[in-house]
């Protein structure tokens, strides 16, 4: 899912074989852990994380939105967006820094500002 234009194509694909778009379950939980001063703690390790924990779940919900917003219309209260993210975006451990952050502006920042900013008719909810 990491890969450009792969969330597009699965809210695509998932569209045309369904018919339509009621629900998006977004369950990230990528790790590549590093703690600052430690040979792990590199960019390359924070972009992987991000990728897998944010980036994606953003870009899933981008392009589904439009399509719950129509079956939210055909049905008030017929949409849902469920972001799943690590515990460890509320509870730190050793080395793993890179992915607390990450895995925290799913559980947080992503899902506070869609309610705030898109209101669906439907759902939504960070487990």
């Amino acid at each position: 899912m990491t890969q450009d234009g792969e969330p597009q194509r699965v809210i695509e694909a998932a569209v045309a074989a369904l018919g339509g778009l009621t629900t998006l379950v977004n369950c990230a939980g990528v790790l590549r852990g590093g703690a600052f001063g430690t040979d792990a703690c590199t960019l390359e390790n924070f972009l992987f994380n991000f990728n897998g924990n944010t980036r994606t779940v953003f870009e899933m919900m981008q392009h589904a939105i439009p399509h719950l917003k129509v079956a939210g219309e055909a049905n008030p209260g017929g949409a849902a967006i469920i972001n799943v993210s690590s515990v460890n975006g509320v509870q730190s451990f050793g080395g793993g820094m890179l992915h607390l952050h990450l895995s925290c502006g799913i559980a947080r920042s992503l899902t506070h500002s869609l309610t705030h900013n898109h209101p669906l008719s439907g759902q939504l909810l960070c487990l």
